[in-house]
């Protein structure tokens, strides 16, 4: 059966957070972006059996060039049976569009495309997630590519997770030329996100994600800022997530609940490879620093929420000094943070401030330069 090509409407008015991180008036129903414990009220899509069970999603930016490769990695895949893409293109002038329309024609799967004005990953997320009608998504890149039968392995753990309600999501490595790939210890239990950060963020990931999840904890999104890093959803995502009744409280690797309400936070690692990626100049690793400056709401409100997920140890420190540096950069621009962060981390506020200075003093620039980052987290 081929599939033809369905353009999306336009969104709705626009939801986002104003300078000072609040929700406009007209959003007020909604719960506070900064609360980091309450997800907003969303039902996942059914896992119908006649329809998608997984939706892969890719936000691009003027990468027409790579997303050939993009395409050419799906339609090469063993398994398509099941899957739709949902492509955003975030405001690119390259043609990026007409790619998509053209190449639908040929896909064995249904391809969507929607079109808004360049904001930002983040905004292109926040705007592809309500349209994801399968129970599971895949966030792929558009400079990464689908590993040889890597959707056939994908659909392995979904199948084998689905009906565990203690997974939320299945984190795996990316997979880099010339790099061997970290090993997960095998049969850990779900876990939440400060003991994965702690213990296993070793390098980048894929995630198989819950569309429930990704409808409940959308990006915060702050004006003339382009980029909020993934952690800011999965920090609040995965702190604390009901265990299945009649379950013992999971234990971490130090031996501490694994988090602070004594359940599991949902996330699984897999040892299985779904993506193959390269860094590209102009992405997040080479503009980490520059993008993080030009919108230090976005950051300042990422390491906040790590914060607040229970991080211990040097990564509690890591996330208190750029909690503070990029709270250094929000000020002297004269925009609010607001509220408070939690109140232990005083001590480490002078430490924050010179990692401010340097940044300065390296120049780094006031607006992202080149493409909206594409990928890897800070």
């Amino acid at each position: 059966m081929r599939w033809g090509f369905t353009p999306l409407p336009p969104p709705p008015g626009p939801r986002h957070v104003g300078r000072a991180g609040r929700w406009p008036e007209s959003d007020r129903t909604r719960p506070a972006v900064t609360d980091s414990q309450t997800p907003h009220a969303s039902p996942a899509p059914p896992d119908a059996p006649d329809g998608p069970r997984l939706t892969i999603v890719t936000s691009t930016w003027n990468r027409r060039a790579l997303l050939e490769r993009n395409f050419t990695s799906l339609m090469a895949q063993t398994r398509t049976d099941r899957i739709d893409w949902l492509v955003v293109d975030d405001g690119s002038t390259d043609d990026t569009s007409g790619f998509i329309r053209r190449v639908a024609a040929d896909a064995p799967f249904p391809v969507r495309l929607i079109v808004q004005p360049h904001g930002g990953k983040h905004r292109a997320l926040n705007r592809a997630v309500p349209e994801v009608t399968a129970p599971w998504m895949l966030v792929l890149d558009s400079d990464d590519w689908l590993l040889p039968d890597g959707l056939a392995h994908a659909f392995d753990e979904i199948d084998a997770r689905h009906d565990d309600p203690a997974t939320a999501a299945i984190v795996s490595p990316r997979v880099f030329a010339g790099r061997v790939p970290p090993h997960y210890p095998d049969d850990l239990a779900p876990m939440n996100y400060a003991s994965w950060r702690t213990h296993y963020f070793k390098s980048d990931f894929s995630m198989l994600v819950r569309t429930g999840v990704m409808r409940a904890w959308p990006f915060p999104v702050f004006d003339g800022e382009l980029f909020v890093a993934e952690s800011a959803v999965y920090a609040r995502a995965f702190a604390r997530v009901s265990a299945p009744a009649g379950e013992p409280a999971k234990e971490s690797p130090g031996g501490e609940t694994d988090s602070r309400s004594g359940t599991s936070g949902g996330i699984r690692l897999s040892n299985t490879h779904v993506i193959g990626a390269e860094y590209q100049k102009t992405g997040l690793s080479a503009k980490s620093r520059d993008n993080r400056v030009a919108c230090p709401l976005g950051a300042a409100f990422t390491y906040r929420a790590q914060l607040e997920s229970g991080l211990r140890g040097r990564q509690r420190i890591r996330s208190w000094l750029n909690y503070h540096r990029f709270a250094c950069h929000a000020r002297a621009r004269g925009l609010a943070l607001t509220p408070d962060p939690p109140p232990d981390g005083t001590i480490w506020r002078p430490g924050g401030w010179l990692l401010y200075r340097l940044d300065l003093r390296a120049g780094c620039q006031t607006a992202p330069a080149g493409p909206a980052p594409q990928g890897a987290d800070p």
